[in-house]
């Protein structure tokens, strides 16, 4: 598909690729497509949920975005597609003549969603250990791309160790981990190697409903309430007790600085869990990881820190 069929452009094809070509005349050419489809995945997985309901639904019912070289167009796939939702989306997204709108009713995917507090068993040097997934996110990488996965715990680990579930299939590889004595977190980001497997902002066992695409929490007080979720003790609450402080995972000999301290149950297993704020019925923010614990209190790493360590984005 050319946007122009003029004699010279016929006669550059086919010294490149041979005479062996079907022409058509196309309105837009492939790279203007691109950008177009660029802008609305960058606006899509960085959009955070706000009071605006209307907005957040369709960003919510986005199912696919792509390019159809048949349609000379990028298609957006959108669950009970209205013309609402049309108008909107041209509204405040991107409007082009050059995208095409598709309805689903229903959502299908070949991918095994995994949730918040789910177990994953990390492929350690000295044997295989159980974590709990934290939450979905994509790392900024040196080339100013992405790589999408989510993040757990990192004590034991080591940057390419496999992770897999609990039925040691695998999920991911850490790509990278910040754990050091001095330093303010204990998380590993996984990034999702295959597409039998995609990551949700839903919670284990939907004992909690779902995380808000997007939401963190900034501030820190003593006496706020949180929520951890953990593969191992799954839901529970509790009230945040200290903030800034520092404790000693004595197993590895490591001070860790700026924690939060906290009342919510835990035990083996759960490091690497989600703990979040509920705002509301609708709103749930990362708060941050649950690493550690002792008989009287449990420890998180906050969303802060992480982002600032790991360069993460949550979506």
């Amino acid at each position: 598909m050319l946007t122009s069929i003029e004699e010279d452009v016929i006669n550059f094809c086919e010294d490149a690729i041979g005479d062996s070509i079907n022409y058509e005349q196309c309105n837009v050419s492939l790279q203007e497509l691109d950008k177009i489809k660029e802008s609305i995945a960058d606006y899509w997985t960085n959009y955070k949920s706000s009071t605006d309901i209307a907005m957040n639904e369709l960003v919510e019912s986005i199912v696919s975005i792509g390019i159809s070289p048949k349609q000379n167009a990028v298609f957006v796939l959108i669950s009970d597609c209205s013309e609402e939702k049309i108008e909107l989306f041209r509204e405040r997204i991107v409007d082009s003549d050059y995208i095409v709108f598709e309805n689903s009713k229903e959502i299908y995917s070949s991918a095994t969603s995994l949730t918040s507090g789910s177990q994953v068993v990390i492929h350690c040097e000295d044997g295989d250990y159980s974590y709990s997934l934290g939450f979905r996110c994509k790392r900024l990488l040196s080339n100013s791309s992405y790589e999408y996965g989510f993040v757990t715990a990192a004590h034991g680990t080591h940057t390419g160790a496999l992770v897999y579930t609990p039925e040691m299939e695998l999920i991911g590889t850490i790509t990278k981990k910040k754990f050091t004595d001095g330093g303010t977190v204990d998380v590993a980001f996984v990034k999702i190697d295959t597409t039998k497997y995609s990551i949700s902002n839903s919670l284990l066992n939907y004992t909690g409903g779902s995380l808000t695409s997007g939401g963190v929490k900034t501030n820190f007080e003593t006496t706020d309430t949180v929520y951890k979720v953990g593969h191992e003790t799954e839901l529970t609450a509790g009230t945040i007790t200290g903030v800034g402080g520092v404790v000693y995972v004595k197993d590895f000999r490591v001070y860790i600085y700026d924690v939060c301290r906290a009342t919510y149950d835990s035990t083996e297993g759960d490091s690497g869990g989600v703990v979040y704020e509920k705002v509301n019925d609708t709103t749930r923010n990362v708060a941050g990881i649950h690493f550690c614990t002792n008989d009287e209190y449990s420890f998180f790493a906050t969303i802060p820190n992480i982002k600032s360590e790991l360069g993460i984005t949550l979506y």
